[in-house]
């Protein structure tokens, strides 16, 4: 999966994926569909999922998602905040989805990957 910032800058890049992934970066912590998007576009809903996946490589939730736990990840090596607070902070409604979508993302639990940081693991 490409990272944002370089495919926002790429010269080929469709302008509507562009904005789109402008929107993913700084509202990421937000509820976030294809239909927020495609109103502002203009384009439909299928014709966004095509596009997505043709300049990204990936799908727009799994771009999401993984845009999601980068910020976790970061957060938990860089903030004080709950595990819980981290994940409500990123978009997530439900620890346990949160849990289990990093786990199979870095391999490891949030929990596991802070003690690391704090060098109790």
């Amino acid at each position: 999966m490409s990272d944002f910032w370089t495919l926002s800058c790429e010269a080929g890049v469709d302008p509507r994926i562009k904005f789109a992934l402008g929107i993913i970066a700084t509202r990421f912590n937000e509820k976030l569909t294809v239909r927020d998007l495609t109103k502002s576009l203009g384009v439909s809903g299928s014709h966004f999922r095509y596009l997505f996946r043709k300049e990204t490589g990936v799908t727009f939730q799994n771009f999401l998602r993984e845009a999601r736990l980068r910020a976790a990840a970061q957060r938990l090596l860089d903030d004080e905040l709950s595990i819980k607070e981290i994940a409500l902070s990123i978009g997530y409604r439900h620890v346990s989805n949160f849990n289990r979508d990093f786990s199979r993302r870095f391999n490891i639990t949030p929990s596991r990957y802070r003690a690391r940081r704090d060098g109790l693991e």
